[in-house]
């Protein structure tokens, strides 16, 4: 511990309190919780096990990954480790080992180290009752690991018996958002209080849960009040648990309240195993798992192919010269919906072989990857297909035969329904319509073209006063209502000020709730204020984002990567609706905006 306060002080933000919570979970882990399976034939010392796991959790998971693989050989150098059978890292592997084999994981999630991290650690720290911080770039994991265990911890009726020897975990929900105030936190933790105190804490924790933890406005000051709630009397526990995740670590008199949990941008081996996962998943319809991987007529091992994608997804995302755009507009959750794309529109898996088409390939893109500038865009696909699929001799041309027009898209993306037995975690993602109108002409003129329809419910929020609560209480409402019965595509336009209500329904994570019958139930947290609470979804359910291009540069990242992302125009919309004319009006057409330019021209542009 010494050893590990004084490398912490180095790089990090530590405190006593750090000590504290060692000893804390030390002692829980001896006679509360579980380190290894009682068949195990390690002669590790159970205090030393336990230690080792408490230092890790404290010490060497808020550490990014260099620091991490230094701070390990750090220990295991000290005079102390020489002979010792269990290092820091073979005791938290274990752990987690012990964990994760009795946790049930969804069908079409990648197991990868970090889901293993955020699980465990998740799990440990609301059990006992320690604070929690999970800080992370949008898409790895944070809110999954979160509904992983709270779908495990369900006391005597969970699904496991190492889980049904655990308490029940019942989660309070704060969404955070710009406009959060204390009061509103406060208010989360006192019913999570009075519930507490009507049940038998080793039957049932607790559990505040803070999502978006980083998006309430500093100057605001609304998460002060953590400073109270997070500890009970002289430094003791709380009474309640707490985890709350973030986009970036809070300042340090609310981290250095916390165990701090860094999850860093996936390195390619994470990167592999969420490909290998995604496409490697056996779909109903398939006749083999996925061993093969054939792109037009070349085959490849996953291995190779899975090599080759992830090398150029990070490819980009270090070109900060050619596709500075690249980082600031897509995330991980983009990669992997394009990966899930990819899996779902490929013809049925026979021979163990995955075919996927330069068409499939090209789509996938422009639906997971889209909502940029065509250059852009067509830049983007050509570094794609040369780096990742080097059997494609002539890109341009590819490219020219296959990248379709904007409205096209479009209107092929609105026209994918789920269904009710798609599994929640492969559903397609909700729509963004990027308009560079000034006026909201492009939701006219595709309401005027047929691609919105009477099947398409419109709500708007602009030339609403801030303060205007009743008004968007009921527009929160209407868009409940139709994600529970999923009749109708909710179109939501200019509605930053209510945004954040939807941030777990836009994230798709959804709760499961299933019958005796077998019939199955998906629920979501609507958030009002500091009022959330689970929803039914009906998997049926689509949305679509309106918002206009001078405001994408105050949306937050975590609410732009749980969107598909199109941009468009009126030339756009133009251009899509001529080409559905008989070939003789729209030679008229165009010979009447020809005249028109020359005309323009003739007289001068500025007469």
């Amino acid at each position: 511990m010494q050893e590990s306060e004084a490398f912490l002080r180095a790089r990090s933000v530590v405190s006593l309190r750090d000590i504290q919570r060692v000893f804390h979970l030390t002692d829980y882990f001896l006679n509360q919780f579980t380190l290894e399976e009682s068949n195990s034939d390690s002669s590790t010392h159970p205090f030393r096990r336990a230690m080792l796991v408490s230092v890790a959790i404290v010490y060497y998971l808020r550490l990014d990954s260099a620091a991490r693989n230094i701070f390990a050989k750090k220990l295991s150098s000290l005079p102390t480790e020489m002979d010792e059978e269990c290092g820091l890292l073979d005791a938290l592997g274990s752990a987690m080992d012990t964990v994760i084999e009795a946790t049930e994981i969804p069908e079409g999630i990648s197991l990868t180290l970090g889901l293993k991290e955020n699980i465990f650690v998740t799990l440990v720290c609301t059990l006992a009752r320690v604070p929690l911080m999970i800080i992370g770039p949008p898409g790895c994991s944070k809110t999954l690991a979160v509904s992983i265990v709270n779908d495990n911890a369900n006391g005597e009726e969970s699904p496991s018996q190492y889980y049904r020897d655990l308490a029940r975990i019942q989660p309070f929900h704060y969404q955070c958002s710009k406009a959060s105030t204390s009061n509103e936190v406060a208010s989360v933790f006192s019913r999570a209080e009075q519930r507490q105190m009507t049940v038998d804490r080793a039957r049932q924790q607790c559990l505040v849960f803070m999502d978006e933890a980083g998006l309430p406005e500093e100057e605001r000051e609304s998460l002060k009040v953590l400073h109270y709630l997070l500890e009970g009397h002289m430094s003791s526990s709380p009474n309640v648990a707490f985890v709350c995740i973030t986009n970036h670590i809070l300042d340090a008199a609310k981290s250095n309240r916390c165990v701090c949990l860094l999850r860093p941008e996936p390195d390619m081996e994470e990167l592999s195993c969420i490909l290998e996962g995604v496409l490697g998943q056996k779909l109903q319809q398939d006749y083999n798992s996925v061993e093969l991987v054939c792109f037009e007529e070349q085959v490849v091992e996953m291995k190779e192919f899975s090599e080759r994608m992830c090398s150029c997804y990070m490819d980009l995302m270090k070109n900060t010269d050619r596709f500075s755009f690249f980082v600031d507009f897509f995330g991980l959750r983009d990669f992997i919906h394009f990966l899930k794309f990819l899996r779902r529109s490929a013809p049925p898996v026979e021979d163990s072989i995955l075919h996927i088409t330069t068409e499939v390939f090209v789509n996938a893109l422009e639906r997971n990857f889209n909502g940029i500038d065509k250059e852009q865009f067509a830049n983007m696909c050509a570094f794609f297909m040369a780096k990742g699929l080097s059997s494609c001799d002539q890109i341009k041309p590819v490219l020219e035969k296959h990248i379709r027009d904007p409205m096209e898209v479009i209107h092929n993306a609105l026209s994918e329904q789920p269904t009710n037995d798609v599994s929640r975690y492969n559903l397609p993602r909700y729509k963004m319509i990027i308009d560079h109108t000034n006026d909201d002409s492009v939701t006219r003129l595709l309401q005027i073209s047929g691609v919105l329809n009477s099947s398409h419910a419109f709500y708007k929020l602009s030339g609403i006063d801030e303060g205007a609560e009743i008004e968007k209480l009921n527009l929160v409402s209407k868009v409940k209502f139709a994600a529970q019965y999923g009749k109708k595509t909710v179109v939501l336009s200019q509605v930053e000020g209510v945004s954040e209500c939807f941030y777990d329904l836009f994230n798709q994570h959804f709760k499961e709730f299933r019958k005796e019958d077998g019939e199955v139930s998906y629920f979501a947290n609507i958030a009002i204020g500091g009022v959330s609470r689970p929803c039914l979804i009906s998997p049926t359910f689509q949305c679509i984002v309106h918002v206009q291009s001078s405001h994408l540069a105050n949306l937050p990242a975590p609410f732009l990567n749980r969107f598909e992302k199109f941009q468009l125009n009126i030339d756009d919309i133009l251009r899509w609706r001529l080409k559905q004319l008989t070939p003789g009006l729209c030679d008229i057409l165009s010979q009447s905006l020809q005249h028109s330019q020359d005309f323009v021209e003739s007289i001068g542009a500025n007469s």
